[in-house]
C-alpha cells in the first residue's frame, strides 16, 4: 500500500512543479507577455491540477488510515508511525487542491510546509539509523531530507513573501545549479538573502542531505532569530 502512496506521490509532484514553472513564468511575463506564457505546455490552470492533488490526497487518507487501525488492532507502533507520516503528504495535497477553489493566500500552508519540512528531518535521521545497511531504507532516508527542504522553501516563498518573483538567473552563483535549472532564480534569491551559502567550492549541492544543524541556521537567518545575548 505505501508503494502505492508513493507512485501517485511521485507523479503529483512532478505536476505541481510543472505548474508552479508554469506560473512563474506567466507572472514573470506580465500583461504584454501572459497570453504568449499561458500557450506554453508547461501551463496549467490551477483548477486542473486540482484533479491530481486531490486524489493523491484522498489515496493517502485511506492508507494512512488503514495504517494505523491495523497498527492500533496489533499494537504496532511502526505501522502507526507510518500512517502518521503519510498523512503529513495527504493533508500537503489536499491542501494545495482546497486553495485552488479558495483563492487563499497561501500564508497558512505556507506555515503547515514549516512543520511538515521540521518533522520531515528526524523522521529522514530515524530511518537512516534504523536502515541497518538497507539500499531501499537509505533511499528512503534520504527523500525525508529532500523533502525538507523540498517543504522549507514552500515556507519561505508562501510565507514570508508571497508576492516574491525572484530575477531570472545570469552567470550562476554556484556551478552546479546552472542558469537553466528550473529552481536556480529561488535558490539564488536565497543566497542573496543570506539564508544559504552554498556547500563550499563555488557549488550548492542541491541534492545533498540537509542535517538538523544545517537545519538550524536555515530557521535562524529566516527569522533573523537572535538566541542568546541582548
Amino acid at each position: 500500500m505505501l508503494g502505492v502512496v508513493l507512485l501517485y506521490v511521485g507523479a503529483v509532484l512532478v505536476i505541481n512543479g510543472i505548474w508552479l514553472i508554469g506560473q512563474a513564468r506567466v507572472a514573470s511575463a506580465g500583461e504584454a507577455g501572459a497570453t504568449e506564457a499561458e500557450s506554453s505546455p508547461l501551463f496549467i490552470q490551477g483548477r486542473e491540477v486540482t484533479v491530481i492533488n486531490v486524489f493523491t490526497g484522498f489515496v493517502g487518507v485511506v492508507a494512512a488510515v488503514t495504517f494505523m487501525v491495523h497498527g492500533n488492532r496489533d499494537d504496532d507502533i511502526a505501522e502507526i508511525r507510518g500512517g502518521g507520516f503519510i498523512l503529513l503528504f495527504a493533508f500537503t495535497y489536499l491542501w494545495v487542491a482546497a486553495n485552488g477553489f479558495l483563492n487563499a493566500g497561501g500564508r497558512g500552508f505556507g506555515w503547515y510546509c514549516l512543520f511538515v519540512a521540521i518533522t520531515a528531518i528526524p523522521a529522514g535521521i530515524y530511518t537512516l539509523n534504523n536502515a541497518n545497511g538497507n539500499d531501499a531504507s537509505v533511499y528512503l532516508a534520504i527523500d525525508w531530507f529532500a523533502w525538507a527542504i523540498l517543504w522549507f522553501l514552500f515556507f519561505v516563498l508562501l510565507t514570508l513573501d508571497p508576492a516574491l518573483n525572484p530575477p531570472a538567473c545570469g552567470a550562476p552563483m554556484f556551478a552546479d545549479v546552472p542558469a537553466s535549472n528550473p529552481f536556480c532564480r529561488w535558490i539564488e534569491e536565497l543566497a542573496r538573502r543570506g539564508v544559504v551559502g552554498g556547500c563550499g567550492g563555488g557549488n550548492y549541492c542541491p541534492t545533498a542531505a540537509v542535517t538538523r544543524e544545517q537545519m538550524a541556521v536555515f530557521l535562524a537567518a529566516t527569522f533573523g532569530l537572535q538566541l542568546y545575548g541582548p
